[in-house]
């Protein structure tokens, strides 16, 4: 791949990830001890909707890094995730009552919640293995090993 198209996947996935990997261990933690946990929540509620768009910039400049098979895996991880992702968002926006600032039903809520942070944790490894093959691409034939 040219340098540009590598240039543009890490620049990209530093965004997407590397903006995920900040929110989750700087911001939430910060924002929970300051202003409490339900009230965090609803600050990330619009950020991970962002996140998310992002995300799907993001695979459309990561298509310009898919040189092996792996990679078709990783890529594909990420679109699978990010997909589920908007799904449970909008499960999650529905027990969300954000004039009252409040969580319709906690039970729910915290198992949808539980069930995204697992799918996010999964998007953030196939993203991590992907920037990997990226940094290492620097031709754009491949050794038939890898592919």
């Amino acid at each position: 791949m040219n340098a540009a198209a590598r240039y543009l996947a890490v620049v990209s996935l530093a965004v997407w990830i590397g903006g995920l990997t900040l929110y989750a261990l700087v911001v939430i933690p910060v924002g929970t001890d300051i202003i409490g946990g339900t009230e965090q929540g609803f600050i990330t509620q619009r950020v991970t909707g962002w996140l998310n768009w992002i995300g799907v910039a993001s695979l459309a400049i990561l298509v310009l890094t898919l040189r092996a098979r792996w990679m078709l895996a990783t890529w594909g991880t990420l679109a699978v995730t990010l997909a589920i992702l908007f799904a449970l968002h909008l499960r999650l926006d529905a027990l969300l009552d954000g004039r009252a600032r409040e969580i319709a039903d906690a039970s729910t809520f915290y198992n949808w919640h539980r069930a995204y942070l697992i799918v996010t944790a999964a998007q953030w490894l196939a993203g991590a293995v992907h920037l990997w093959g990226v940094v290492q691409s620097t031709s754009t034939t491949l050794p038939a090993s890898v592919t």
